[in-house]
């Protein structure tokens, strides 16, 4: 038996194009390595369906250019170029079409232009969370072990860019959080502790933090009476 990995490509219920992504021969899984598709295959498997189903995106993009933003009328092609855009786990150059107007206008549409990126949130996401959690270079390298392959969108340069300016916006959202107050109080209890914490970068010493919490007298009874009660189960 053989499983084929087909992508059909169907417009107005009518089959345009058809082509095979992947074909094996389906044999008996003699140890775990052998169960199912390997990593590697796997990305291998998704990056070729992308590669036929992003560029379609892309012609849409390009086709609404078919009218003319300044004056409205209808425009003429103008030359092919290429649009580079960053997937996940994948990298694509796409093929857009230009256009131009009699009236002067002219447009070169790009993923970048039209998205305000060319990197998908998915990969940022994924860059800014490694990043904040290990150094720039381990988090090149972890992505790279990932996606199996050396990518350019993932240097530790995109990777730091990527991690502050996540960490800039999350910051912003964090500084317009309101406050609850639920009422004065006499007394506040304040306490004080510290630590010394490990640096990303191995090569440089330790650093000491304190952490400080503010909490009404009520709130430390309150908290008093349920770890008496934790004791006592």
């Amino acid at each position: 038996m053989k499983l084929e990995i087909i992508v059909r490509k169907v417009e107005k219920e009518k089959v345009v194009s058809e082509k095979l992504i992947k074909e094996v021969e389906v044999k008996m899984a003699k140890t775990i390595l052998d169960l199912g598709f390997k990593h590697k295959e796997q990305l291998e498997i998704i990056g070729s369906i992308q590669e036929e189903y992003i560029p379609l995106q892309a012609n849409m993009i390009s086709n609404k250019y078919e009218k003319c933003e300044k004056c409205g009328g209808k425009t003429r092609k103008d030359g092919m170029h290429y649009s580079n855009y960053h997937n996940s786990l994948s990298d694509h150059k796409l093929k857009m079409q230009g256009h131009a107007c009699k009236c002067g206008w002219r447009k070169k549409p790009s993923i970048h232009g039209e998205y305000g990126t060319n990197v998908h949130p998915d990969l940022i996401k994924m860059q800014a969370v490694l990043g904040a959690k290990m150094p720039y270079k381990e988090a090149e390298e972890t992505l790279e072990k990932i996606s199996c392959q050396r990518r350019s969108v993932n240097n530790h340069v995109k990777i730091a860019e990527a991690t502050n300016t996540v960490g800039s916006i999350l910051n912003k959202v964090k500084l317009k959080e309101e406050v609850d107050v639920s009422g004065d109080t006499e007394h506040l209890y304040m306490y004080v502790d510290g630590g010394h914490v490990k640096n990303k970068d191995r090569k440089k010493r330790s650093f000491e933090a304190l952490l400080a919490a503010v909490f009404k007298e009520d709130s430390y009874s309150e908290s008093i009476k349920k770890i008496s009660r934790l004791q006592n189960m």
